[in-house]
């Protein structure tokens, strides 16, 4: 269920992505490399914020680590499939913007997928700070208790 809802992101998400790319290289010669580099900012922005600490940058960092990993992957398959393509015309693996395009789009598939948090870490976050706050609300409590000038007999141990 998980394959297919990824799929299904993928080629919602990834379709206009690979027609608004076309249509910029089409516009902005230099598109290859600038994108690449775009491709590659977006999931090491987005694993700083995860990293910061902070609930906003952690969003942000989710919003691009989320973007990054999708679009990594559709540079993945697009620069893959580009390669296959020409390594059958020319007998060779292609032109090295295409390797580079391979390189940008997998290293930003794997950045962006890391800065995504599992469901079980999430759930083990906040089984942990229930806990926490648990504790701290016991501790509070039989400090108040201690604090109340009760007679022995009505104390709990």
């Amino acid at each position: 269920m998980r394959v297919l809802r990824f799929l299904v992101y993928l080629v919602l998400l990834g379709t206009p992505t690979v027609l608004a790319w076309t249509v910029i290289r089409e516009v902005w010669p230099a598109a290859d490399r600038d994108m690449m580099w775009i491709a590659l900012a977006m999931p090491c922005a987005g694993l700083a914020a995860r990293l910061s600490g902070h609930p906003i940058p952690q969003m942000l960092g989710f919003a691009l680590g989320t973007a990054a990993g999708f679009v990594g992957v559709q540079i993945v398959v697009v620069a893959g499939l580009v390669a296959l393509y020409s390594w059958n015309i020319d007998d060779g693996f292609g032109s090295p913007s295409r390797v580079l395009w391979f390189a940008a789009g997998l290293t930003a598939a794997l950045l962006g997928f890391t800065t995504i948090p599992s469901r079980r870490r999430q759930a083990q976050q906040r089984r942990e700070r229930l806990a926490a706050a648990r504790d701290e609300g016991a501790r509070n409590a039989a400090e108040f208790i201690a604090t109340l000038d009760l007679p022995d007999e009505t104390r709990r141990p």
